[in-house]
């Protein structure tokens, strides 16, 4: 009779820690004044990491990553731009995925891994990011300071195709399946930008 006692009152206890744990836990996404912020699930991302999802306009969605639940403010040393103050866009979520979609874009992301997917307002592909593996943040340290080794894989369409990257002598102007090294010389110019024929860019 105590035995039974003892293990009931261990599976109450149980289950109490199991449902504040449930109830403490984050919410997998905010939404923000300007997008919406996505939180990736430990257990498959190895900690939880934040994706922000940003609408700069009706046909650019800007994706910030971060190895952590912060996203430092920063300006970018890259783009400029003003935000039109009469945007609109939807956030519908799912158990597995969240959307937002703009008058001429749809960004999916999933809930798990932070993976992001594009597709126009015809439901036709545009991007998509690789679902497992696809982006990682490898710590590393240069000059004393902490920074990290990043690491981006995309998934692409057959009749995509990618230009940029500065000034290389290889005789090459498409970039799609090619493979790049980077460095400075009197006739190579570094740049890491690429836009798409899709009229996307990835810097």
């Amino acid at each position: 009779m105590l035995y039974m006692k003892i293990r009931l009152l261990l599976l109450n206890f149980l289950f109490f820690a199991f449902t504040n744990a449930v109830l403490a836990a984050p919410p997998p996404y905010i939404q923000t004044k300007d997008g919406v912020i996505i939180f990736t699930d430990p257990i498959f991302t190895g900690s939880t990491k934040a994706v922000k999802l940003e609408v700069v306009s009706d046909n650019i969605i800007r994706v910030i990553a971060a190895p952590a639940k912060e996203i430092a403010a920063a300006q970018s040393l890259l783009t400029v731009y003003a935000k039109k103050s009469d945007l609109s866009w939807n956030v519908v979520s799912s158990k597995e995925t969240l959307t937002l979609k703009t008058k001429k874009l749809t960004a999916v992301v999933d809930l798990k891994t932070g993976a992001v997917s594009f597709r126009d307002n015809s439901g036709k592909k545009i991007l998509i990011e690789k679902p497992t593996g696809g982006r990682s943040f490898q710590s590393a340290i240069f000059d004393g300071r902490r920074h990290y080794h990043l690491t981006q894989t995309f998934q692409t369409t057959d009749d995509d195709a990618w230009y940029g990257l500065g000034q290389h002598q290889d005789g090459i102007m498409n970039y799609k399946g090619q493979q790049v090294t980077f460095f400075q010389n009197n006739t190579e110019v570094a740049i890491p930008f690429l836009i798409s024929s899709k009229n996307y860019g990835i810097l």
